[in-house]
């Protein structure tokens, strides 16, 4: 026999692993709670890491760092490929870079959130200088 339950936030965490991807009404109908309430402890859950918002919906984050590791990978090689299929068809290289940023910060936004999406940001800017070195050393150098 499975324990009910007790904390507001083991109840979301539960209504989650039943099916992943719920919106605030979904689990308020599932827990019982009251729909204000769940509001808000989802944001609380949401900056602690607990779980994901994404499109008004909330998601347990990932459960294994390899799988996020392997994902990753893949879609650094799927967004790179696509950038050097757009150079190779001449398209103009400051226009790619800005469209690239723009649909990176947009994204990230939009799925992660403003002040997650700032926070990441925040971090490539404070690398940015040693990062642009690199790359400059990288590409520019004459041998």
């Amino acid at each position: 026999m499975s324990r009910r339950p007790k904390t507001s936030r083991e109840q979301v965490l539960t209504v989650l692993r039943k099916r992943d991807g719920r919106t605030p009404i979904e689990i308020a109908d599932a827990t019982g709670l009251e729909h204000d309430n769940v509001r808000q402890l989802l944001r609380r859950m949401a900056r602690a890491s607990e779980i994901t918002p994404r499109h008004g919906s909330y998601f347990l984050p990932a459960r294994d760092d390899y799988a996020r590791e392997e994902n990753s990978h893949h879609v650094v090689g799927a967004v790179s490929a696509c950038l050097k299929r757009l150079e190779r068809e001449n398209f103009d290289r400051l226009v790619i870079g800005q469209a690239a940023l723009n649909e990176a910060i947009d994204f990230m936004a939009r799925t992660l959130g403003t002040a997650m999406a700032r926070t990441q940001f925040q971090k490539v800017g404070a690398n940015l200088d040693k990062v642009l070195a690199d790359l400059e050393e990288q590409y520019w150098s004459k041998e």
